[in-house]
Order: structure tokens, then sequence, then C-alpha cells
């Protein structure tokens, strides 16, 4: 079913593993039912990964576009998308730190923020936040929030990767 597809798909979207698989079962799960908001939501997190994961022969502006209209069609069938709204933030950071275009931090951020009030467990939107606010120089913000998002789900390992990280740069690893 489009529901069986969307578990295997979003596994590989957490492990960071064979990203081009799980869009290929979130377009067979989108092909069953195109009115599945968390496929949509879950297709635009994978795009906006591909290129940082050498996951796609595709260039990182395709990628984003698609990242970001995934996203928008998600949040036509569920306006408080969580996922879908990091995704959009993601793929503006992106885009800033790659320099093909200019980025507003202040609203990245912003938009991340809101995206995890919406749902407090999204472990990808607290984890972008972390990366951004790192980004931006504000590491003692970025290791709260890969403390908070380890504590949301221990086994996610970007963010324990990115507190590693973070605490080393700020000389406590």
């Amino acid at each position: 079913t489009a529901y069986d597809l969307y578990l295997q798909a979003r596994a590989l979207f957490l492990a960071r593993s064979d990203l081009a698989e799980s869009d290929s079962l979130l377009q067979q799960a989108l092909d069953q039912d195109s009115n599945f908001a968390k496929a949509w939501e879950l297709r635009a997190a994978v795009n906006s990964l591909m290129d940082e994961y050498n996951a796609s022969a595709l260039g990182a502006e395709e990628l984003d576009r698609r990242s970001a209209d995934y996203a928008q069609r998600a949040l036509a069938l569920d306006p408080k998308s969580s996922l879908a709204l990091a995704a959009l933030a993601k793929v503006r950071g992106s885009a800033g730190r790659s320099l093909r275009e200019t980025a507003d931090y202040v609203s990245i951020v912003a938009d991340l923020e809101r995206a995890i009030d919406i749902d407090p467990h999204n472990i990808s939107a607290i984890n972008w936040l972390g990366i951004t606010l790192a980004l931006r120089g504000d590491n003692e913000r970025a290791l709260t929030e890969f403390q908070r998002c380890v504590a949301v789900d221990p086994t996610f390992g970007p963010c324990m990767e990115n507190e590693i990280d973070n605490l080393w740069v700020l000389g406590r690893a």
C-alpha cells in the first residue's frame, strides 16, 4: 500500500541511506495516492538532502526546485505540515550556503522554529535548526538544539554526529 511504501522510504530517509530509493518509493506511494500529504512532505525532505549525500545525478538547483514543489504540494494538502515547512527552510539555507542565492537566515531560523512548534518531535527540523545556528556562529544555541534532538530520538545519527562536531568546535570534545 501507499503507507507501506512511505514507511520504507521514511526508514531510508532517517538512516540517510539510499535516498534515491527512498524517493522512488515515495513516487510509487504517490502514484497510488496523490493526496498523501505525508509522502509529499517526506519527498520534499528527501530531495533537500540528495545533493548533500550525492544521491542524484541532478544538480542542486533542480533538487531544490523539486523539494520546494513537493513541499508546496504537501502544504496545499496540510497547511500545518511541519516537515514541509522545514524542508522549504532547509532548501533556502542550502542555496545560501552554496552561494546560489542570498539567504535570509533570520527567516530560515523562524521557519524552522515554526516547524518545531507545530511538531516538537520533528527531528529533521531540530537538526536543521542546529546546523543553521552553527553556521551563523551561534554554537551554544546550536548545541542546545542538537541535544534536544538527541533527547527526542537518541538513535538519530545526524543529530548525534552534529552534537559531537559542535562540542568539538566549542572545545568540549
